[in-house]
């Protein structure tokens, strides 16, 4: 019981700060640099180590290594949003099932449950439940501990070693929570696992995140040291965005069967002397006004699709499609 009453008032204090409606830096800082201290102290969780490094591979995308879904937390606006985010959605969930604990199924938690810990600070076993999946059984291990050594038992109905995409959730879900992905949505399982669970949620529930949208659009790199120094216009001053080419939502979710839409763009030559570079951007609105645009987060980075060249034409045409698999990501060619 020392120990816990040791390691429960530096997780409130890191909370308090971390759900903070206005983000200043300095503050998100050191609260992600203090959670990730804490969590690395108590797992004792060596980063020397080869098989906390090595992820597993799935049929619908790799699950990252313990020590690399550790790392995720020092993403610090990645943290601040989600975590703010889900303590948004619940107090949302409270009100849409009222007299009845809020139940969280959690897919992917790495070995901290890094998302869903700071809410025990701030809510009790009988206002919110989790049920947590993880893949990895060192992540599992590490994240049945980091209960144990918080106390936090009451506010877990089931921690699963499972694929998330092969789990079947027992009663109602009302907040699904995942974030298993990378930027543009490649090589991790959020899709996979956001279509397989989407079913089993309530459907007057919410989903977290609640939209991840891929845009696409053009940037120039001759540009890219003006944009980190541009303490005046927002990033996206830099993007000429083009369009959506996917939306991943409850919505989107439950319509998904079979394979993903295609969606096809074209880009002028006048386009591409201004911006001569194709990227895709990830934003993702993790709960009401909690969102992550272009370069605030790893899971925001642009990611370079090719350089544009042109010889005779005038225009351009790129189809993009979600694809499936062990390795999940967007095809793109260039239409004749």
């Amino acid at each position: 019981m020392g120990r816990q009453q040791l390691l429960n008032p530096k997780l409130a204090l890191i909370t308090s700060a971390l759900l903070e409606e206005k983000d200043y830096i300095p503050t998100i800082a050191k609260a992600t640099n203090d959670l990730f201290h804490l969590l690395m102290e108590i797992t004792q969780l060596n980063p020397e180590e080869e098989i906390l490094r090595t992820p597993v591979l799935l049929p619908d995308g790799k699950g990252i290594g313990p020590y690399w879904a550790a790392m995720c937390i020092n993403d610090m606006m990645r943290t601040k949003k989600f975590v703010r985010g889900l303590f948004c959605a619940i107090q949302a969930a409270q009100q849409r099932f009222p007299g009845i604990p809020v139940h969280v199924l959690y897919a992917g938690t790495g070995p901290f449950a890094t998302l869903a810990l700071p809410m025990t600070t701030v809510f009790t076993a009988d206002q919110v439940q989790f049920t947590f999946l993880e893949v990895n059984p060192f992540a599992h291990q590490m994240v049945q501990q980091t209960i144990s050594d918080f106390g936090i038992q009451a506010f877990i109905r089931e921690v699963v070693l499972t694929d998330a995409t092969r789990y079947i959730p027992i009663g109602d879900v009302h907040i699904l929570l995942s974030e298993t992905m990378q930027r543009a949505l490649d090589k991790e399982p959020q899709v996979a696992i956001t279509h397989h669970l989407i079913p089993y949620l309530h459907p007057e529930g919410f989903l977290v995140p609640e939209s991840i949208e891929i845009q696409a659009g053009l940037l120039n790199p001759a540009n890219e040291i003006t944009r980190m120094q541009d303490f005046i216009n927002p990033p996206e001053h830099y993007i000429e965005y083009l369009q959506t080419i996917f939306e991943l939502n409850q919505y989107t979710s439950r319509s998904f069967s079979g394979e993903f839409p295609t969606t096809d763009l074209v880009v002028s030559a006048a386009q591409a002397e201004k911006h001569p570079q194709l990227h895709l951007f990830t934003h993702i609105r993790v709960f009401g006004k909690e969102v992550l645009t272009p370069w605030q987060s790893g899971l925001t980075l642009p990611k370079k699709i090719t350089d544009l060249h042109f010889q005779n034409q005038t225009h351009l045409g790129f189809s993009f499609q979600y694809l499936s698999g062990d390795t999940p990501g967007f095809h793109f060619r260039v239409l004749e």
